[in-house]
This record gives structure tokens, C-alpha cells and sequence, in this order.
């Protein structure tokens, strides 16, 4: 990933000297370059960073989490992810300290520390979190960030208090995908001025679209050879199946129809497009952020791929407006910049993975999809990361929230 390299450069050079007078990085200048956008092929690498080792865990753990429609630390802690645990305590002082017409936490409530604070999210159930004997809808509990990614990507609109449902964007999304592929409309906007003003924070990567392309004529015919050749194996072992006659319509249909390729393609579910994905970033940390975001949205690419089964990963773009490097990080992001990059990993996923209804329902996302990436075996993980040989890491502060802790 030589382009990374070359971007964190030229901020260097080129950037400017900017300072936070609120939000993350308060107090703590940063060196930053507007309009810094990049393309990554991903259709046979997968764009995780190797000048440093990142947490792939954590990135797939967090994006399963916002596609999943959560604004909830707790799964995110019992994974072991943190990426959202200092926003969270944030936003539990900003309820604890809210007006008397928006304060949801009793007055008798003492003050949490931040360590207390996640603790107690580990170990309280989640139908524990709220405070009072019972629940109340749109009511603050533990852990809680307010209108963030999770609910813009599946209960868009929700009104504050949730007394209604909201617009499940990315569910729509995937359908129109998966049965409108050449649209102009797959487009996912997490940016809502409503909620940001109750949010823990405004999105940073805050909207994307994706781009299909069709093969070419000659593509689809090797795709379609492909077919015919697994076809005729399968029917030489199930000659008097059930399956044998659909099958052998299959075939007449693949090598006697005069029908579009592309048709046939899309019925069989049978890879025909090639999938570009572009995200937007209205403001981005070079450094402890990008990477994880690259990685996030490539990620992405691959279980839309596999779940609409249509299409391949091809290229992920990543824009971004205000791009910096904070003022304690410049020291680390020089060490990195005398790295080589080395190859770069490759990530599989399971063909099993093959519904969008897959990745769309919560339960098996996050239950199954994740779970047996994360502590299953290698022979039972649905996506895993392979041939990943970084160099070790550089310690950097993170800039967040109430935060001086060390990352690596």
C-alpha cells in the first residue's frame, strides 16, 4: 500500500497547522491536507495495512456491529473492541450533565469512573443497563452512543425517543443491488443533522456508493464454461438424482440458449460484475483511523460480493475532506515512512455467505458470521484473513474523548 505512504508524506509536506477548539484532539494541533482521495485494488489482495500490524478482529467485529443496527458498546467490549469505548463514556457524561427537560439518568445516579464505567457494561446484562426498576423507550442505559452509524444504516430517521421505525437504508440498498445492479442509486448516507446533535459523535466516514461494471462478453463465457463444467461432474455422480433433471435444464439453458450471457449469469448467481465501492470521509485521523477505515470498507466489499453472489471485489476508493495527522503522532508517522510495505494479505470468504438476508439480520451476522471468525476453528471461520506478515507496532497516543491511552 505504497499509496498510503505516499499520502501521510505529503501531509507532512504540504499540510497545514489546524487546532480543535472541541470534539476529538482538543488541545493537540494537527498537520492537515483537504481533499485527499485514493484508490486501492482490491479484487486479489486485501488492503489491511502491513508497515504496521492492525487488529483485523476488531475492524470485522466493528463493522458486523454498525451493519447490524447497534449503538451499543456492550457487544462491541464482551468482543474485546474498544475503538468506541471513550465516545461512549463521553456520551454518558454529556446525559449525566443534560438539561433537566433531556436528562433520562436519576439525580441520585454517583458519577462513574471511566474504568467503573466499562466494567459495568461487562458484566450487566444488557437488559440491565437502563437505569430505574423497568426500561423506558428512547431512555439513556450504560454503554449507549445515541443516533450513530448503526442506527443511520438500518432505522434512518428513527425519531429520538424511538416510538417509530425507522428506514432500514442498507437493507434496501442491498436489494436494489442485487436486483437493479446497473442503477445509479446505491447510495448510503449516514450523515443526518438531526441525530448528530444527539450522538456521541458525527459520522466521520459518512456516506458510500457503489459503482457495478459488467464482465465483458468473453469474461461471462469463461464464468459460464465454468458452470458447465462443474454441472457435468455433478451429474456424473447424480445421474438419477432429483436434482439430475434440473440440472441438465441448467445445462441445455447455458449451451443451447441464445439469450444475453448476462441473464443467465444473474439467474444462476454466477459472478458478472465487477463491484467498485467509494466511501466518503468528512474528516479522517491518518493515522489511527484510515488504516482501520481502508480495511473496514474493503471488508464490506467482500460480504456484499459474496452475499449478492453476482458480482466481484474490484476497486475501493477512499475520499477524504479534512485529512491530518495529529502534532503527537508526526514522530510515529516518520518511523513508518522508512518501511518497506510488504505483500499484502488475502481475505476468503465462505460461500456460504451467500444471501443478503445473510448479512442483514443481526442474529446470524454477529452470532455466526462473526462469532466463528472469531473463536472458531479454521475450519469453521466464514471469513478469514490469511498470509497477513506485518511489521510489528508503533505505540501512538489516541487522541479521543477524556483519553491518554497508548495504542499500538
Amino acid at each position: 500500500m505504497q499509496q498510503y505512504l505516499d499520502n501521510l508524506d505529503n501531509i507532512l509536506s504540504q499540510g497545514v497547522e489546524k487546532f480543535n477548539e472541541e470534539g476529538s484532539g482538543v488541545g493537540v494541533g494537527r498537520i492537515s491536507l483537504f481533499n485527499v482521495n485514493t484508490t486501492y485494488d482490491i479484487s486479489s489482495t486485501f488492503p489491511l495495512q502491513t508497515i504496521r500490524r492492525l487488529n483485523f478482529d476488531k475492524i470485522f467485529t466493528e463493522l458486523a456491529w454498525m451493519i447490524s443496527g447497534r449503538t451499543n458498546i456492550k457487544e462491541l467490549v464482551m468482543r474485546g473492541c474498544d475503538y468506541w469505548n471513550y465516545n461512549a463514556y463521553d456520551y454518558y457524561l454529556q446525559n449525566l450533565n443534560a438539561t433537566e427537560d433531556l436528562k433520562t439518568i436519576p439525580e441520585d445516579h454517583e458519577k462513574l469512573t471511566f474504568k467503573d464505567f466499562i466494567t459495568s457494561i461487562k458484566k450487566k446484562k444488557f437488559s440491565e443497563l437502563h437505569f430505574g426498576e423497568e426500561p423506558m423507550a428512547g431512555q439513556y442505559r450504560l454503554g449507549d452512543l445515541g443516533g450513530v452509524y448503526g442506527q443511520q444504516l438500518r432505522q434512518f430517521n428513527l425519531e429520538l425517543f424511538g416510538y417509530t421505525q425507522g428506514d432500514d437504508q442498507f437493507g434496501h440498498f442491498l436489494r436494489h443491488l442485487e436486483n437493479d445492479p446497473e442503477s445509479s442509486r446505491h447510495f448510503v448516507s449516514m450523515w443526518n443533522p438531526i441525530s448528530n446533535k444527539f450522538s456521541a459523535i458525527p459520522p466521520c466516514h459518512h456516506s458510500f456508493q457503489v459503482y457495478m461494471t459488467r464482465f465483458t462478453e468473453h469474461e461471462m463465457e469463461q464464468v459460464l464454461k465454468g458452470a458447465t463444467e462443474r454441472i457435468r461432474r455433478q451429474l456424473e455422480t447424480e445421474k438419477d438424482s432429483v436434482e439430475s433433471k434440473y440440472l441438465k435444464d441448467i445445462l441445455e439453458d447455458i449451451e443451447g440458449s441464445k439469450r444475453p450471457r448476462i441473464d443467465i449469469c444473474r439467474e444462476l448467481s454466477l459472478p458478472c460484475y465487477y463491484l467498485d465501492l467509494k466511501f466518503h470521509m468528512r474528516s479522517n485521523d491518518y493515522i489511527m483511523g484510515a488504516p482501520s477505515n481502508i480495511a473496514f470498507y474493503a471488508l464490506l466489499s467482500y460480504l456484499i460480493c459474496s452475499a449478492i453472489a453476482i458480482a466481484v471485489p474490484n476497486k475501493l476508493i477512499h475520499d477524504v475532506g479534512d485529512c491530518h495527522i495529529y502534532s503527537n503522532h508526526v514522530e510515529g508517522a516518520k518511523k513508518l515512512l522508512k518501511r518497506e510495505p510488504r505483500p499484502l494479505p488475502t481475505l476468503w470468504v465462505s460461500p456460504q455467505i451467500n444471501q443478503v438476508e445473510y448479512i442483514l439480520n443481526p442474529d446470524i451476522l454477529m452470532y455466526k458470521i462473526l462469532d466463528s471468525s472469531l473463536y472458531g476453528t479454521e475450519e469453521q471461520k466464514l471469513v478469514k484473513l490469511e498470509n497477513y506478515n506485518p511489521y510489528k507496532g508503533i505505540r501512538f497516543l489516541f487522541n479521543g474523548l477524556n483519553s491518554s491511552e497508548v495504542y499500538e
